[in-house]
Order: C-alpha cells, then structure tokens, then sequence
C-alpha cells in the first residue's frame, strides 16, 4: 500500500507539470508514467485535492501530456469533478467544441483581486456559455446594468444541472436601475439549485419560483442590497415562498435602504396566523426596517436557528414584540451566557454569544461557538 507522502509528492508533481510551460513530461520524470492506472488515477485525484480544493483544477493541461493521460482522465469526469471553466478572456464559442460535449461547465465573470468583472465584450461569450443551458453547473456574474439586461434574458429557460447561481449588478445602489427578473427566469424551473444569491437585483417574483418543486433543495439563498419598491417583496409573500425550502440552512435578507412599501401596518391577530416551519434554518442575516421583521417573524418559525444577525436602519424607538417572541419559541437563542456591546459610531451593536465557562475554546461544541444573536442599529444611512 502506498503511503499519504507519496500521493502528496506525486501530486505535487502533477500539479507542477499542470503549470509547466511546456505540459510535457521531461526525460526523467517518464518513471511515473510507468505506475498502473488506479494508481496514476489517485494521484491525479489528489493532485486535484490540494489544488485549491478542487476549484479550477488544471485538468485540461493534463490531457496534453500523453494519450494515456487524456484518455485516464476522460474516464473519470466524475471521480475527477472535471468541469470547463468560462472566465474573462476565454474564447468560448470557439473553443467550447474542442472538449468533451458532457463537461459541466462555470461561468464565472465577477470582481476577484484584479480581474474587472464581466464587461460589454464579454457579452458573445457568456452567451455562448448560457446557450449549453443543460450543461451549465454554476454562474457567477457581477455585471453592468446593461449587459445583465441582456443576460437574464438568455436566462430565461430551464437550467436543470445548475447549483449554483450569484447575480450581482456592480451599479448597485446608484441612480442606474438594475434590470428587473421576471416569473420567466430559469423558465420558472431548477431542479437541481443549491444555492441562490442576487446582490442589487430585483425578483419580486421570487417567492413563485420558491414554490416551485423545483426549488427544494434549495439551501442557501441571499438576496443582497434589495433595490427599494422595484424589488420589495411583500412579507408575507416571502414567506409563502419560504415554506417550500425544508432544507434552507441560511437565509439572507438584506435592504439597500429604508422603503416606503413597509410602513407600519396593523397585523393580523397571531393567533389567526398559520406560521410556516424551516425546520433546517441555522443562519438568518436581515437588514430593513422593524416592520417588515416584525410581520415576516410573526408567520415563521425556524426551531434550529442558531445565528441571527438583526441590523436596523435608524431606528430611534424599537417596538418588536413578535422579534421578542420568536426568540422566546427558538431554543437555540435562550441560552447565551455572554453580551458585550459596541459603539461603532454612530451605529450601536449588541452581541449576545456562548462562551465556556471554564475558558477553553477547544473544548466548546463546534455548534454551539457558532450560536450567536447580533442586534445593530444604523443610525446614519
């Protein structure tokens, strides 16, 4: 049997022939072509492993090196996670046939360190990448107002591989309104989404996507700086479209600014309200006015949440009995033996936490150092 230092310097190896200028093994390297298939195939395995995780694994420099190789990897696009990444400069619609028409691919066209996001001429690209709609497994765009408009239209049909989807409009916030996502999106149906994040778009027809049975293994779902009116969904709707999400862990809801839509009305009695459960809801970040979490509290209940994270926008008096009672009917946030309270100004923060009381962080549950309840009030917007 070998040993782990020797699938850690022979994936090493790998790794450095992947970025090798040449891709090709040297005279004295060919001894590693002599090793049989399985166990060259758990070398490229680890080889992908401690590359990055497995994000972006240079596989397709790999099956440059030799036939065996090629046709080793190709054997195991499953085992391998292989997938075709679609990035800033990448030729797609001339490339894309060059490989095997079973790839998963990712669009990734967003802001990281020093690349620029998806810009105008990006746009034949992405298209081109969105046209292999059941082979796309995730996308990550952050865009011009302009160009997203064009993309969410090539969006508007199924995506049954897709897992992962994060629109994010780099105008946000401004006087540029980002293009509104209609009940067509994703043509009402994806079947396999994960993980749903919008950062400066409006959908105010989400909750019927959510209510799709498509949407049911939906975990985590983010929307982000919700643009105000075009994008406010009622509280109500929204947690409609919740009910449908039993295995939502986290839970983002988070408003550019105050809007007019959630003044204060009166709510119905609770005891007329059927509360929906998220019986798998841990984390729960909101951002908005005490009226909109008052009359979404009062119609949910999310008997695990652990971590909730509460910013209000300049609020100067706090009347939240249903936020009192909900934390009173989820036990995860009735046992913190810890507060400390901050003033960053001119926002006030309120952080309630568990910490061991013997003072040893290793012997604390993993669970239980993620627990925390964080109330903060922004008193300038």
């Amino acid at each position: 049997m070998l040993s782990m230092s020797f699938y850690r310097c022979a994936g090493e190896f790998i790794n450095s022939t992947a970025h090798s200028s040449t891709g090709r093994l040297s005279g004295d390297q060919t001894g590693i072509d002599t090793l049989p298939d399985n166990v060259l195939l758990d070398i490229f395995d680890f080889s992908r492993l401690i590359t990055c995780q497995g994000r972006y694994w240079k596989w397709h420099k790999l099956v440059l090196v030799c036939r065996r190789w090629r046709e080793l990897i190709f054997e195991s696009p499953r085992r391998l996670q292989l997938e075709l990444v679609c990035k800033p400069g990448t030729p797609v619609r001339r490339t894309l046939g060059c490989w095997r028409p079973n790839l998963p691919l990712v669009i990734t066209f967003y802001r990281f360190g020093d690349l620029p996001g998806a810009l105008d001429d990006d746009e034949d690209d992405i298209i081109a990448a969105l046209e292999q709609r059941d082979r796309v497994r995730e996308i990550y765009i952050d865009a011009t107002n302009s160009l997203l408009g064009k993309l969410v239209k090539a969006m508007e049909e199924p995506f049954v591989a897709l897992r992962s989807l994060w629109l994010s409009s780099k105008q946000h916030g401004g006087a540029a309104v980002a293009p509104i996502l209609s009940d067509g999106f994703l043509g009402g149906s994806a079947p396999s989404l994960v993980d749903f994040s919008l950062e400066g778009i409006p959908f105010p027809a989400l909750p019927k996507l959510l209510l799709s049975t498509s949407t049911r293994n939906l975990s985590y779902l983010r929307l982000e700086d919700i643009p105000p009116i075009i994008g406010y969904i009622p509280p109500e709707e929204m947690a409609i479209g919740l009910s449908a999400l039993t295995n939502l862990q986290t839970l983002q809801i988070q408003f550019q600014s105050p809007t007019t839509t959630s003044s204060r009305r009166l709510l119905p009695p609770p005891t007329t309200i059927r509360r929906i459960n998220l019986p798998s809801l841990f984390s729960f970040i909101f951002r908005g006015t005490t009226d909109y979490l008052e009359d979404l509290l009062v119609r949910i209940d999310a008997p695990v949440l652990g971590d909730f994270n509460i910013t209000f926008f300049n609020q100067l008096f706090l009347n939240t009995p249903q936020l009192s009672q909900f934390i009173s009917r989820t036990e995860a946030l009735n046992s913190f033996n810890r507060a400390s309270f901050y003033y960053d100004y001119p926002n006030p923060h309120l952080l309630l936490y568990n910490k061991p009381m013997n003072g040893d962080d290793d012997d604390d549950d993993d669970d239980d150092k993620n627990r925390s309840l964080s109330l903060k009030i922004l008193c300038k917007h």
